[in-house]
Order: C-alpha cells, then structure tokens, then sequence
C-alpha cells in the first residue's frame, strides 16, 4: 500500500511539474466586424497550432496562447492581411488599427516584437539586395535572436524575388540553440538534397506531393511538365479570391489540357466548406487543401501574404510570372501558348532534320 501511494505521489508530482512548464501569453484585440473569424497559427514544425478566435458584438477578441518557450506566431486577419506575432511566456499582445496607415495594424507586444515590427519597418522601403544586406547585418549583431531566423525565411528565403545570397552561409551565424531551430535544420537538409540532385528541372519549384480532392490521384512536380500551369493560393472564406479563382477557371477553360492547367491550392481549414466552393463554382484544374493553411510548402516558397495569389510556370518547371492578375492573362496566355508551340515545332522539325 505504502507502494502505491508512494508511486501515486511521484505521478502527481510529474503532472504537476508539467502542468508549471506550461504558461500563457494573453492576445488582446480589437476593430474588426463583429463575430468576425481570425486565424491563428504556428510558424514552424516545433509549434504546429492552428485555432480560431472570434471577435465578440463590439469587435473586440481575448485569446490565451499555450507555449512553454517564446513562439512566432502567425495572425490572418478578417481583412486578409498576415501578421507575425512573437509570443512570450506570461506576456501580453494588443491588436488595434494602426491610426495612421488605413488598412493595417499596430501590435504591442515584448522585447522581440519590437525588434521585429522594427526591422520590418526598415526593410519596407527597400529592394531585395538590400534587404538581404540588412538581414544578414542583423543576424550578424544578434546571433541568439530568434527575430533574425523569421527574417532570413521571409525576406530572403520565400522572398518572390530573392536577392542572389548563400542563405546557408548567414544561417550558420546563428548562435548555440538556434543552430538546432527545426527551419535551418530543414532548410540545410534541403539544400543538400538539391545538390545531390542531377536533374535541374526542379530548382525552381520546390517538390511537393498533394493528393487531388479525389482523394486518389496523385499530385506532384512530374505532372506539370511540358505544360504552363499557374499555381492559385485562394481561399472560400475570401471572397476576392473566390471571384479570381472563377474568372481563372473561365480562363482555363479556353486552353487545352494538354497545353495548360491549373493547380488551386487552398488555405481553408474547413474541408467540407472547401469542397462545397469547389463545386458550387466548377473551379476547374487540380484542386488541393491539406489544412495547413499559411504552413503550406508552395505557400512558404512563393511568400504569399495576401488572397488571392497567382504563379505562372514554364514547361520547365522555372521562369515563373509572380501575382498573376486575371483579367490581363487571357490575352497574355493565348500569346505563350503560341509561341511555345512554335518553339516545339521547330525543335522536333530539328531532330527530324537530324535524323536524316
């Protein structure tokens, strides 16, 4: 008896000292609609969290984050607009509209907010070699700093039109723990698996591997070869980009298969709400949702920060056109297309001529 009490004292001790390892920092907010939805999420594998949070009758909203370490985190608003949030331990976040810029935020947060909301700030104005100098200056300066890691991912990783940068080579500065952040631990594994690879088809587009809303047919980089195809990041809680993802479908629907086709990416968490967009509006092409919204791999790639969010790539998996606008790609796709063709029938006329 003496035993088991003694082992039922050892189990409530764990629980409890468990239970002290995990803290909160609390998330204050207001100036959306009322009842609107926000989305919350984790920014890498070690914090993989996605939630909810409604604002009240007054547009107000209050939400705990469990974390037991400082956390980046990512907030969609209602309005569309991504936000990176730095959450402590025991502290406190507040969202207002930002009074002098209509349309976006101010956050007051901790030390690494500020830091953060600082650089950003500086790196607005700037061009992609710049920013790039930037960043590395900062990781340069600040080597335990997890700020500097959402920086290198965003301005210089994911960036559409990143600056030519050994991106490895500004990662290894980073200090002691951060060495072991599971973003550079992926990314250097990345790397190296791109160096190991022969066929440079693939440099441009990450590989991924999705399965079809059939739940059958198979997704991947080999599909898209030898066509143009856009990649569209929408989403039917939006509906701006309900509308661009009908007038893209409209468009595709003048081209053939064989020439060009469309892979519609979704950053919906609700599956059956998805599904219900996708037939009600016969959104055309392949038409994916994996439920990790702003986590998605080509979502990170392409740094899409707003809905909706179109690429356009080449045959060779490369070449891509950023932020495709839908009712001047009609005429610029006829165009393409034709010179495509032509350039294949004469390299095919080429290798006949060869032959011969």
């Amino acid at each position: 008896m003496r035993k088991l009490l003694a082992i039922a004292t050892l189990l409530l001790l764990f629980v409890a000292s468990c239970t002290d390892d995990w803290r909160y920092c609390t998330m204050t907010g207001r100036g959306v609609a009322a009842e609107d939805t926000l989305y919350l999420y984790g920014l890498d594998k070690r914090y993989e969290y996605v939630d909810t949070i409604i604002a009240d009758e007054a547009g107000e909203f209050e939400y705990e984050i469990p974390i037991d370490t400082v956390t980046p985190m990512g907030l969609l608003m209602p309005s569309g607009c991504n936000m990176v949030l730095f959450a402590e331990p025991d502290g406190k976040i507040e969202i207002q509209p930002d009074s002098l810029h209509n349309g976006k935020w101010s956050i007051r947060g901790g030390v690494l907010q500020q830091k953060y909301d600082s650089m950003v700030a500086l790196l607005a104005p700037l061009g992609a070699l710049k920013r790039a100098t930037e960043v590395e200056r900062f990781v340069e300066h600040n080597p335990l700093n997890e700020v500097g890691i959402v920086l290198v991912r965003r301005y210089l990783v994911e960036a559409t039109s990143p600056a030519k940068r050994n991106i490895q080579d500004i990662m290894n500065k980073f200090g002691g723990r951060l060495q072991d952040n599971d973003y550079i631990v992926e990314y250097k594994e990345e790397m190296q698996q791109k160096r190991s690879i022969s066929n440079v088809l693939y440099s441009s587009v990450p590989v991924f591997d999705y399965t079809e809303m059939d739940d059958t047919t198979k997704l991947n980089n080999k599909r898209y070869r030898e066509k143009y195809w856009v990649i569209n990041f929408w989403a039917s809680w939006d509906t701006i980009s309900l509308n661009h993802m009908r007038e893209m479908s409209r468009v595709s629907k003048k081209f053939a298969p064989e020439d060009f086709t469309m892979l519609n990416i979704s950053l919906d968490h609700d599956t059956a709400a998805w599904r219900k967009a996708v037939m009600a509006d016969s959104i055309t092409g392949d038409n994916v949702c994996d439920r990790k919204m702003w986590n998605n791999t080509l979502v990170k790639r392409y740094d899409v920060d707003r809905l909706p969010y179109s690429v356009l790539v080449d045959p060779q998996l490369s070449n891509c056109r950023y932020n495709v606008q839908a009712e001047k790609f009609e005429s610029q796709l006829d165009s393409i297309i034709k010179e495509h063709k032509e350039k294949r029938a004469k390299a095919k006329s080429k290798n006949r001529n060869n032959k011969r």
